[in-house]
């Protein structure tokens, strides 16, 4: 009773949860060379790939300190029906300035280009993860 006010995060209904792709922790949307990344989009419908919950994960650490984040991050690590799945990036969280910063030497996607090229071997076309995240994360279909 005086734990406050409760976060509702947003979910959408699965018909068949068995038919939902897996992780695909193999990151097997690449372009012909192998090493490059092909970014899911309408064009290219692929299984979620596992350097895009390193993507979500980052950007959620990049927010400012808040109840309000505190409680999404909760509400997403409690979540287990598997005939739901839950917004995990917000609209507002793209907006944070540490996210939206691209011009510092060092900034979230030079970070997560050279993290991902040691940690995984993969490589991101010029300013294609920003681009995706303005574009693909904001849609509210691929939250």
């Amino acid at each position: 009773m005086g734990d406050g006010p409760q976060y509702i995060i947003s979910t959408w209904a699965i018909d068949d949860p068995d038919k939902l792709d897996k992780l695909d922790t193999n990151q097997s949307s690449r372009e012909k060379d192998g090493a490059t990344i092909r970014l899911p989009s309408l064009i290219n419908a692929c299984p979620l790939q596992l350097w895009e919950v390193y993507l979500a994960a980052t950007i959620l650490l990049m927010q400012p300190h808040s109840s309000i984040i505190f409680a999404h991050v909760k509400a997403l690590c409690e979540h287990n029906d598997q005939n739901y799945l839950c917004e995990a990036v917000l609209k507002e969280h793209l907006n944070a300035g540490t996210v939206v910063d691209d011009t510092q030497d060092v900034n979230m996607y030079t970070f997560l280009d050279e993290y991902f090229h040691r940690k995984f071997q993969i490589t991101f076309p010029k300013t294609s993860m920003h681009t995706y995240i303005e574009e693909a994360l904001d849609d509210a279909r691929c939250g």
